[in-house]
């Protein structure tokens, strides 16, 4: 009827059960979609993965200096750390993103978090020159 499957409506209603007082001082049970939204959002914030640096405040700055004062790159951060702890520079980038490395943000870095790239390369293309294609149809 509802589209979902009984288990799971029976979930939600387990997870917003509250007790009420009546008013002649007798209790009984009601569903409450309040209750049930902040049991759920309680327990889904438990479900994210420990931080990699583990919430190593002085490692936090350090880098934060090195980046803002110094004008280290993230790989160069890495390289600064011999990689102690650090699984890789894509995760120190998303780190930064995400806020988790204090004042330390995108526009701290280098190209403000603008991904460089270096002019005068050109691309390669998946077509060949008219020079190199041959005679057509002869």
């Amino acid at each position: 009827m509802l589209g979902k499957h009984e288990s799971t409506i029976c979930r939600e209603l387990k997870r917003g059960r509250a007790e009420y007082l009546k008013s002649d001082l007798n209790t009984m049970w009601k569903y409450c979609a309040e209750y049930a939204q902040r049991d759920a959002e309680e327990k889904g914030s438990a479900k994210r993965p420990e931080l990699k640096l583990g919430y190593d405040w002085a490692l936090v700055e350090r880098m934060t200096h090195l980046v803002r004062d110094e004008e280290y790159s993230p790989n160069a951060i890495i390289a600064e750390f011999n990689n102690n702890g650090w699984p890789s520079e894509k995760t120190l980038y998303n780190y930064i993103q995400a806020g988790y490395m204090g004042e330390l943000t995108e526009k701290n870095l280098l190209y403000g978090g603008k991904q460089h790239k270096p002019k005068g390369v050109p691309r390669p293309s998946g077509r060949s020159s008219m020079c190199s294609r041959g005679s057509l149809g002869r």
